[in-house]
């Protein structure tokens, strides 16, 4: 336990070391003095000065800075030596030297990430969709529910349950052994279950007994292919091959059977109509089944609020099928979003099927992620191409969390601060391998991808007022930088303060 504890420490002061080490190599290399290169917050550990440069290192790998000789100090400084000084330099000189710690996380990634493919490492799943996509490909593994992993010891399920239990989903309660109910997947967690690696997937609930189907009967794929959307499940459903099968699961007996359909006809069906709506106005009765929009058959229209938005028009004629399947024509006035105040759902029909169901989720355990192998440069490409994407992922994401926060103050469970990272560091130092390899690349692909944002604390917020200097041909008001500077740390300090504190209580 404390040898991963110290190896954990090391993986994160490498990881601020090499940052700031960038930014070191690069002041040196054109002419600028280092007065400190400090990694850590106090306690300090060790201090010593070499080189005109005082190097510091402190217990709590939370941080660190290089001091850079004329980085703050004003023209009229008698102590500014202008040949060493940063705010003498270039622009070209300055964005290079701020740019260097991020280039050289980057590079970290980059090593890390090839070799890591090299020897093989489990596929790096970047979206949903992907998820979905490797699933049907059988590069992952999942079976339907839960699965028990290990008993949180001196807990109420250790006492009461074994790691052979059974859990089930049944009318939206979990029961393990049938006899101990729980409302959610939190309350198993409080009651000390720890599951293995699991992901909801979307299934199809059938509304109505039928002659293939029973109530709640879930839909779990179409011809083998999940789906991730309704629009997904339409795609796999069209596909033209002579027969449909459906894989259908009934969640009391989890009994898995498939199920073959002849050919597939879908129909639009109004399941209800709001009050006071366009729709209800022109005359729309739940029951009605949508034909066309426009004479176009509604089976050609992929996105159907997009269509109507497209179609630009105050009225538009919506055909139906009445509830006595006489055909009916009606203008309908929709809203901007392409809205009209009707609840459409597609009913499928076959010679075998008649049933009506909606989309719905299923928790999956995941049994493998089959290990992604490849020859040097195929890997170095690899790395480098998906080093981009999720960057851009990174920034967009970390943005899309700092607004939440700050104006709704939401912290999604899926954000973690320090302390969710060396757990996350310490279980994958527990595991090792190219599999640590790759969580380390990633987190350091995260310092490069977040340093970067043009924020004034960090590297890209410096290299932001270094462009407008140039642009302006002047140096931007010092007082002003440091005024940006002291509340945007000072934002970003809480932040990480709250994310703390959620990861305390998540803990």
């Amino acid at each position: 336990m404390f040898f991963n504890i110290f190896i954990v420490f090391i993986i994160v002061y490498f990881l601020i070391f090499i940052h700031e080490f960038g930014h070191y190599l690069a002041a040196k290399r054109n002419g600028v003095k280092v007065e400190e290169f400090s990694i850590g917050f106090p306690p300090r550990l060790i201090s010593f000065k070499k080189g005109g440069t005082k190097f510091s290192f402190a217990l709590l790998p939370l941080g660190g800075y290089v001091k850079l000789h004329g980085d703050t100090a004003d023209d009229s400084s008698s102590k500014l030596i202008k040949s060493k000084s940063f705010v003498y330099k270039t622009p070209w000189q300055k964005i290079k030297i701020l740019l260097a710690g991020v280039f050289m996380n980057f590079l970290v990634y980059l090593v890390l990430m090839t070799a890591a493919f090299s020897f093989g490492v489990p596929k790096l799943i970047q979206s949903y969709d992907q998820f979905v996509n490797e699933i049907n490909t059988d590069q992952i593994q999942v079976s339907p529910g839960l699965e028990i992993d290990s008993l949180v010891k001196g807990s109420d399920a250790e006492s009461q349950i074994t790691l052979d239990s059974s859990i089930e989903l049944i009318d939206g309660k979990y029961l393990v052994d049938s006899n101990l109910e729980f409302d959610d997947i939190s309350a198993l967690r409080e009651f000390g279950i720890k599951f293995k690696n699991f992901i909801e997937l979307p299934v199809l609930n059938i509304l109505s007994d039928s002659q293939l189907f029973q109530k709640n009967d879930l839909i779990l794929s179409v011809n083998s292919n999940n789906f991730s959307s309704y629009q997904d499940f339409l795609t796999n459903l069209n596909d033209p091959k002579d027969n449909v099968y459906l894989s259908v699961m009934n969640p009391k007996t989890q009994e898995i059977r498939d199920i073959q359909l002849g050919s597939v006809v879908s129909e639009f069906t109004v399941l209800d109509v709001y009050k006071d709506s366009s729709a209800m106005s022109a005359g729309v009765k739940k029951g009605f089944t949508l034909t066309a929009v426009n004479n176009v058959d509604v089976n050609q229209i992929q996105n159907f609020s997009k269509f109507v938005q497209d179609l630009d028009q105050d009225s538009i004629i919506y055909s139906f099928n009445d509830l006595t399947k006489n055909s009916l024509n009606l203008s309908i006035t929709p809203d901007s979003k392409g809205i009209t105040g009707m609840v459409l759902n597609p009913i499928y029909n076959s010679i075998d099927l008649n049933s009506t169901f909606y989309l719905d989720s299923l928790v999956y355990t995941i049994n493998d992620i089959a290990d992604v192998k490849l020859p040097f440069f195929s890997a170095f490409l690899t790395s480098f191409k998906d080093g981009f994407s999720m960057s851009w992922t990174i920034m967009k994401s970390f943005v899309e969390t700092i607004f939440s926060f700050f104006t709704s103050f939401e912290v999604s469970k899926d954000v973690g601060g320090p302390v969710a990272v060396f757990k996350m560091s310490y279980d994958y130092v527990s595991i090792g391998g190219t599999q640590l390899m790759q969580f380390i690349a990633l987190i350091s692909l995260t310092l490069a991808a977040i340093n970067i944002l043009p924020i004034p604390v960090l590297d890209g917020g410096r290299i932001m007022i270094v462009l407008w200097e140039a642009i302006l041909g002047k140096p931007v008001s010092r007082k002003y930088v440091n005024l940006l500077t002291l509340v945007s740390f000072g934002l970003l300090m809480f932040f990480i303060l709250i994310v703390t504190i959620f990861d305390i209580i998540r803990l």
